[in-house]
């Protein structure tokens, strides 16, 4: 196992020292991507809802709207499908995980501790055969041969970034809280520097209030929201951040981990994909996978890898 890991090391020192100097800084395209006007959008959108309206008595499914009797039902039906679909993300994992069966739950010490299967350990649900004898009598001391478990947990994270196709590197920090509710806290904050004659440094930032909407022993789903900032030579344009998460316990001593983000930097519509790999060691994880962010037309893909502690 620190074969592959000292092999993963290597090939991204590579492509970071084979990253040629770019002719523009990226970083600074990101943010004339922010800084656009959407004057000539709205001007757009407002001619064409103006002519939305003014044909929409011709193309309407329903003509006489004082009568429902008289309009014509297969649009409402319509509609039906593609609210199930726009819902799928949150209610399906709901029902594939019976989160709402098992609402009592700890953090184990740290994953896979003693004989825990993730980060998290649920009550177990009584059943009349696991009821002991009448005449049985606990423990006197009340201990019980079960993982050790916490009700708050919290995340540290350090790690490096690598542009192997932009010139740029940098280092970032995140911290999560995890309370005794399905409520999360989260911050990320990354350091980037740009490798050109006259270099160019840049600020990335992401906090979020996210819930653990659906859960079980080996798979969490997140959903949340929050800002999203980026700081460029001093000027700091701020955004709106919407988060959808999933992370993957997929057995001693691998996690898997999957981030969705969408939302805006100044006139910007902004998403961001990410995904990494980690193993564990106690309460120590290492990790690694790739960033991309996307600021209107521009993009930048990130390859990064660093420690996490579990606490």
């Amino acid at each position: 196992m620190r074969c592959y890991l000292w092999i993963f090391f290597l090939l991204m020192f590579i492509g970071a020292a084979w990253s040629r100097p770019a002719e523009a800084s990226k970083l600074k395209k990101m943010v004339r991507e922010a800084r656009k006007s959407s004057s000539s959008n709205n001007k757009s959108s407002q001619r064409r809802s103006r002519a939305s309206r003014t044909n929409y008595g011709a193309r309407a499914v329903c003509p006489n709207r004082y009568y429902f009797s008289d309009c014509d039902r297969s649009g409402l039906g319509a509609l039906t499908p593609g609210v199930l679909v726009l819902f799928a993300p949150w209610t399906l994992p709901m029902a594939f995980t019976k989160t709402l069966q098992r609402p009592i739950f700890w953090y184990a010490s740290h994953p896979y501790a003693a004989d825990s299967r993730s980060a998290l350990i649920f009550a177990p649900t009584p059943s009349p055969e696991d009821q002991p004898p009448p005449q049985t009598k606990p423990p006197s001391n009340g201990v019980r041969s079960s993982p050790p478990r916490k009700s708050v947990a919290v995340q540290a994270m350090m790690d490096g970034y690598y542009g192997p196709f932009d010139a740029m590197y940098g280092a970032g920090a995140q911290l999560r809280l995890q309370t005794p509710t399905v409520i999360e806290l989260d911050t990320r904050w990354i350091y980037l520097r740009e490798n050109l004659s006259t270099p160019v440094t840049a600020i990335r930032g992401q906090n979020h209030v996210t819930i653990r909407f659906a859960h079980d022993e080996q798979v969490q789903f997140r959903t949340g929201i929050g800002s999203r900032h980026y700081i460029v030579e001093g000027e700091h344009i701020l955004g709106f951040d919407g988060f959808y998460g999933i992370e993957i316990f997929l057995g001693q001593p691998f996690r898997l981990a999957l981030e969705l983000h969408l939302g805006n930097l100044g006139q910007a519509l902004t998403g961001q994909g990410r995904g990494e790999l980690g193993i564990f060691m106690g309460p120590l994880e290492i990790y690694g996978g790739l960033d991309y962010l996307r600021i209107g037309s521009e993009g930048l893909g990130l390859v990064f890898s660093g420690l996490r502690l579990w606490l």
